[in-house]
């Protein structure tokens, strides 16, 4: 994520909101938090989102309507992330034929969402994947516990865990010495 990516958080959860704009304030000052679809439709009024991580359970109408009637319309170059606390297949299908291609179950770390938003913003909002959408909802069954037979999907999806592990890997090599803990990680590292 560059330091110009704008990112719009729409979730109706104060802290959680609160808590992401924290977080990605640090790699962005560009960062607006709406609570629903109203006040998204009013911060999209003069603000241009690169990215929105867009909750399901909003008020009024779920996070799936408020992208089909406002987001796609009024940010229509965004890439979108959505994040849901009761991810279910239907969710996970729904979500991909609308092109969001990325859905973050919650709880989730602020590493994993790191890597969705890097992942999201690469794909960019034009880009079709047909790999990516298999993946998901391989990825999705696997955590609703059902059986899937698409074994090719599956060693795809290991060996982007291997990536991703790898790419974590370096990320901490780069961590700034304040990101580091004290005791004896730190003593180790000095």
């Amino acid at each position: 994520m560059l330091p110009t990516t704008k990112i719009l958080i729409v979730e109706d959860e104060d802290i959680l909101a609160e808590n992401l704009k924290s977080f990605l304030n640090r790699r962005s000052p560009n960062v607006r938090i709406a609570s629903d679809a109203i006040s998204a439709i009013e911060v999209l009024q003069e603000f241009t989102p690169d990215l929105v991580l867009l909750d399901y359970g909003l008020p009024g109408m779920d996070g799936l309507q408020a992208y089909a009637r406002v987001l796609r319309r009024r940010a229509p170059q965004a890439s979108c992330v959505m994040i849901t606390g009761q991810l279910t297949e239907s969710i996970a299908r729904t979500s991909n034929e609308y092109g969001i291609r990325h859905v973050l179950r919650k709880p989730f770390s602020f590493a994993e969402l790191e890597d969705v938003i890097d992942q999201s913003l690469d794909d960019g909002p034009e880009l079709e994947s047909n790999f990516n959408g298999l993946l998901k909802r391989v990825l999705a069954t696997r955590r609703l516990g059902l059986k899937t037979d698409s074994s090719l999907a599956i060693e795809q999806s290991e060996q982007i865990a291997i990536n991703r592990n790898s790419q974590e890997r370096r990320t901490t090599q780069h961590r700034r010495h304040d990101d580091v803990p004290d005791g004896p990680e730190r003593r180790a590292r000095a």
